[in-house]
């Protein structure tokens, strides 16, 4: 190296000329490599794979579709708008709000469950789940973390077959392969018509789909 001062060659700390003290060379290297990315698929902390870009990247695609529904409250306002003074002016949409409230605390309920063995690691799969969310209009309420997995809490919206519920997606690491559980619970009726089935099996089908899609990746 050279003395910045008075350009004396150097290999000490200071300058045998001038002593001024001398700044170590920098590394050099023949060419900068790219940085590699960080690899996500076995993360099961919820809040680390959000942020990360590529995941974000999926989520934003995922929830570019429109989710059109017609919601169970919509339908009752529309039967009370047209059909209640034909029928003897009772409103559905007041009664609901009564009723359904009240089947729930009486323990009424409709529940479904669900569990698959998926073959991609735990990061992975969590990632098919948010997407599946994010695709069929699922809205996150919350988020339950633990050291092999997460359990993710969202919405199953209201519609024609039943009130508004929760879908409740609890993915578990295990080595390269995962263990998904999933469960429906929609208060204040026993039926929903085969929604939850429906719901369950779309999202099995969803990160299935995923995974063979991004597999490669």
């Amino acid at each position: 190296m050279y003395c910045s001062h008075c350009g004396t060659p150097g290999s000490d700390n200071f300058c045998t000329n001038c002593g001024t003290r001398l700044a170590p060379a920098l590394a050099q290297t023949p060419f900068d490599e790219p940085a590699r990315p960080v690899d996500w698929s076995r993360e099961v902390r919820y809040d680390v794979l959000v942020a990360h870009p590529e995941v974000r990247d999926l989520l934003a695609r995922a929830s570019g579709g429109n989710h059109w529904n017609v919601s169970a409250e919509t339908c009752l306002k529309l039967y009370d708008k047209f059909l209640a003074k034909a029928v003897g002016g009772i409103e559905l949409g007041e009664l609901a709000t009564i009723v359904v409230p009240l089947f729930t605390r009486m323990g009424v309920r409709a529940t479904k469950q669900r569990t698959a063995t998926i073959a991609a690691p735990a990061g992975r799969t969590i990632v098919a789940v948010l997407c599946s969310l994010a695709a069929r209009g699922n809205t996150i309420k919350d988020v339950h973390q633990a050291r092999d997995g997460c359990a993710i809490e969202a919405v199953l919206p209201s519609d024609v077959w039943s009130w508004e519920g929760t879908l409740l997606v609890t993915v578990v690491a295990a080595g390269d392969r995962s263990h998904l559980e999933a469960r429906t619970t929609i208060g204040g009726q026993m039926y929903d018509w085969g929604k939850s089935e429906r719901r369950l099996d779309f999202l099995v089908s969803d990160v299935q789909s995923f995974r063979a899609r991004t597999s490669a990746a």
